[in-house]
């Protein structure tokens, strides 16, 4: 479900860029306490360089205009992945360790149902089974773990 900044943007058929990986020694975005910094952003679209050159020179006003947007929106979405990272992060601290490991032990039996439903690769029997053993494992640890945080209150 989009947030208040995702309708807005859509409202205003604004498309971000998917967050460019950097090319070079540095940190893409920090965030220190309610501020965030942003470095190194250029005018890159899809993994390409767009607009190489000098203002004047190779390109004109207009094309400077469209330089600088897509390097306020390419800070747009690096900001947009961190805070995403950062809520990951916050709202991991909230949980056991041991539902984590647990959660992160579905990636393996899952794998093969993406898989199957993406592409209709039926998986194997030991592959089934195994999957079925780790998610009855987890939803076991989910349900008892709800029983004795009822009992305990």
């Amino acid at each position: 479900m989009p947030g208040k900044i995702d309708s807005r943007l859509a409202e205003l058929k604004i498309e971000l860029p998917k967050a460019a990986a950097p090319v070079a020694n540095y940190v893409p975005v920090v965030i220190a306490g309610k501020t965030a910094y942003t470095s190194g952003q250029v005018t890159v679209l899809n993994g390409e360089f767009k607009y190489i050159g000098k203002l004047g020179k190779e390109f004109g006003i207009e094309d400077g205009q469209k330089a600088a947007r897509l390097c306020g929106l390419n800070v747009i979405a690096q900001v947009k992945t961190a805070i995403g990272i950062v809520l990951f992060t916050l709202g991991a601290r909230l949980i056991p360790a041991v539902e984590t490991a647990l959660i992160t032990a579905l990636d393996a039996p899952l794998a093969p149902v993406w898989v199957w439903l993406a592409f209709g690769e039926t998986p194997g029997r030991a592959t089934l089974l195994g999957g079925f053993l780790v998610v009855g494992a987890v939803l076991a640890n989910v349900s008892l773990g709800a029983k004795s945080r009822a009992l305990a209150n």
